[in-house]
């Protein structure tokens, strides 16, 4: 079976500069520490990233049992 886990923010711009890139490292981290913590490393099948004007998201998809 296929699962996946999504971290997201919203917020209201994110064009570009510090702000924005310090949102989507944080949500780095909590898609590393679920890795870590929840999941075989190995069981990750992939990992995605998507920004816009008014959120940012990390998504993890991985095999289950």
């Amino acid at each position: 079976m296929i699962a996946h886990k999504t971290f997201s923010v919203a917020h209201f711009w994110n064009f570009a500069g510090i702000s924005a890139l310090g949102k989507l490292e944080d949500l780095r981290e909590k898609a590393e520490q679920f890795i870590a913590a929840r999941i075989e490393a190995e069981d990750v099948i992939s990992i995605t990233e998507t920004r816009d004007t008014y959120a940012s998201t990390v998504t993890v998809w991985y095999r289950t049992e």
